[in-house]
C-alpha cells in the first residue's frame, strides 16, 4: 500500500515537471517568433505608425490616394514649403521653449508660419489665394492686425482659410467676392510695425475644418487640433 502511494506521488511529480518543461518551451518559441517578426520590421512598423498617428499625422483632408486634380491647394506664398522653418502646425511652444525669441504665446500651434528671406525684409511680399472661393470677411485683430478669411473646398470638404499678418490696406477684396486659386490678393505687413502688431514679418495661415471663423492661434491640448488642418501636409501632397 505504502509502495503504491509512493509510486503515485513520484508519477505526479514527473507529470508536473514535464508540464512545466513544455510550457517553458512554448513560451520560448513564442518569444522567438516575436523577435523574428521584429527583425523583419512588422511590429516596429506598426509601433511607428501608431506614434506617427498620435504625433505627426494630424492631417485631416489629406486623401489616402493622390487625387487626379492638379493640386489640393495653391501656394499661399512663393516657395511655401521652404519657408516652414520655425513654427509648423501642432508645435507646442511657450515663452521658455520656442524657435522664436522672444515668444509671447503658449500651447499648440493651429496654423503654419511662412517666414520671409532677408532680401524680403523691406520688399513687398505677395500672398495668394490657396483656392477658388469667395472672401468671407476682412478685419483687424490684436496680435495679428490684418486678417482675411476665405471659404474653401478642399478634397470635397468645405473649410475656412485664415490669412494673418497682412497689410490691412492691401485687402481690397470685398466679402462674398469670388477669388481664383493662385490669384494675388494682398501683401504682408511691414516688419515690427503697426501693420503686423509689432511682430516679425511673416505669413500665418490656418485652415479651420468647418465653415466658420475661429481665430485661435493656439489651443491647450493636441486633441483640440482635430478642428484644424495641417497646411504643410496639403502642400507636401501637391
Amino acid at each position: 500500500m505504502k509502495n503504491n502511494f509512493l509510486t503515485f506521488i513520484i508519477s505526479v511529480i514527473i507529470i508536473a515537471v514535464l508540464a512545466i518543461a513544455l510550457t517553458l518551451r512554448w513560451s520560448s518559441d513564442d518569444k522567438a517568433n516575436i523577435e523574428s517578426k521584429t527583425n523583419t520590421g512588422e511590429i516596429v512598423q506598426m509601433a511607428d505608425y501608431v506614434k506617427d498617428k498620435e504625433e505627426d499625422k494630424i492631417k485631416v483632408l489629406v486623401p489616402d490616394k493622390k487625387p487626379e486634380v492638379k493640386k489640393l491647394i495653391s501656394e499661399p506664398i512663393t516657395n511655401a514649403l521652404s519657408r516652414l522653418t520655425k513654427k509648423h502646425f501642432w508645435i507646442n511652444v511657450s515663452p521658455w521653449d520656442s524657435p522664436i525669441n522672444p515668444e509671447k504665446f503658449s500651447w499648440y500651434h493651429t496654423w503654419a508660419d511662412f517666414e520671409i528671406t532677408s532680401r524680403e525684409a523691406n520688399a513687398e511680399v505677395s500672398v495668394y489665394a490657396i483656392c477658388s472661393w469667395p472672401l468671407l470677411l476682412k478685419k483687424t485683430a490684436i496680435w495679428y492686425w490684418g486678417i482675411a478669411v476665405q471659404k474653401c473646398k478642399i478634397n470635397n470638404s468645405e473649410v475656412s482659410v485664415i490669412y494673418w499678418h497682412l497689410k490691412f490696406s492691401s485687402i481690397t477684396w470685398r466679402p462674398k467676392q469670388d477669388i481664383d486659386s493662385g490669384q494675388k490678393l494682398w501683401i504682408l505687413g511691414k516688419w515690427n510695425s503697426d501693420e503686423t502688431w509689432w511682430e516679425r514679418k511673416h505669413l500665418h495661415l490656418s485652415i479651420y475644418k468647418w465653415v466658420g471663423i475661429d481665430t485661435r492661434g493656439y489651443v491647450n491640448s493636441k486633441n483640440s487640433l482635430k478642428d484644424w488642418v495641417d497646411v504643410g501636409a496639403l502642400l507636401e501632397w501637391n
